[in-house]
C-alpha cells in the first residue's frame, strides 16, 4: 500500500490529445491483455504515478478503501475511475459501476482479479500455448518470435514460474524452419538467454537477405 501513497509527481507535459484515445474494453477476455497494456501506458503518459499505482493495486488482497489512501492517492484514484468509466463497456463497465466510491484503484484490482484469475486451468492453458507453439518460415520468424516471447511472459506472470532456457531452446529447435536448425545446433551453447537466441537468429536471417544472390534480367 505504501507504493500507492507515494509523493505527488509532476503531471505529464505531453498533450494526450495528440496520442489519440485508447480503445474501449468491452469485457472480452481475449482482448484484455492488449487493452491493459495500452491503458496502463496511457495513464502513465497522463501522470507517471498512475501507472505505478495500477501496477501495485492488484497485489492487494483486500478491498482498497479510501480510508487506506493518502489524499493524493485518493485524487489519483478518482481520475483513474473516470478514465475506466469512459473506456469500458459491457461486463467490464459493470465492474466499474460496482465500486460506488469511484475509487479507480479498487476498480482496477477487481478487473485484474476477474480477467486474470490464478487458476490451474488458466495456467495450464497458458503453458500449452508455449509448449505447442510452432514457428513456420524464416520470413515470419521475427513476428512469431515476438508472439512466442509474449506467450512465455504471460505464462510466467500467471503462474509465478519460469520457463527454463533449455525448454525454450528445445521448443525453438524442434519447430524452427529447417534452414535454422543446423545454425541453432552449432551455436546452442553460446545463448545465455532466450533474447540472445532470438537476436542471433534475426541476425542470421538478415545476413541471408544481404547475401542472397540477385538475379539480373537479360538485355
Amino acid at each position: 500500500m505504501a507504493a500507492m501513497n507515494g509523493d505527488a509527481d509532476q503531471a505529464s507535459i505531453i498533450d494526450t490529445r495528440l496520442l489519440g484515445k485508447v480503445a474501449t474494453f468491452c469485457g472480452e477476455e481475449t482482448g484484455w491483455q492488449d487493452w491493459k497494456f495500452q491503458f496502463v501506458n496511457y495513464t502513465g503518459v497522463c501522470r507517471a504515478s498512475y501507472a505505478d499505482m495500477l501496477e501495485f493495486a492488484p497485489a492487494e488482497l483486500t478491498e482498497i478503501t479510501d480510508a487506506r489512501l493518502s489524499q493524493d492517492a485518493k485524487a489519483c484514484g478518482k481520475q483513474i475511475f473516470y478514465m475506466l468509466a469512459l473506456l469500458t463497456s459491457g461486463p467490464a463497465l459493470g465492474v466499474v459501476k460496482s465500486v460506488p466510491s469511484k475509487n479507480g484503484l479498487e476498480v482496477w484490482r477487481r478487473l485484474v482479479k476477474r480477467y486474470e484469475p490464478q487458476s490451474m486451468s488458466r495456467n495450464l492453458g497458458s503453458l500449452q500455448e508455449v509448449l505447442g507453439f510452432r514457428f513456420t518460415t524464416l520470413g515470419h520468424f521475427e513476428d512469431e518470435a515476438l508472439h512466442f516471447g509474449q506467450a512465455v511472459l504471460d505464462y510466467e506472470r500467471l503462474s509465478d514460474e519460469f520457463v527454463g532456457l533449455s525448454t525454450l531452446k528445445a521448443i525453438l529447435w524442434a519447430t524452427a524452419p529447417l534452414e535454422l536448425r543446423a545454425h541453432l545446433q552449432l551455436n546452442a551453447q553460446t545463448y545465455g538467454t532466450y533474447e540472445d537466441m532470438r537476436n542471433a537468429i534475426v541476425e542470421f536471417i538478415y545476413a541471408r537477405r544481404v547475401w542472397a544472390p540477385v538475379s539480373s534480367g537479360g538485355s
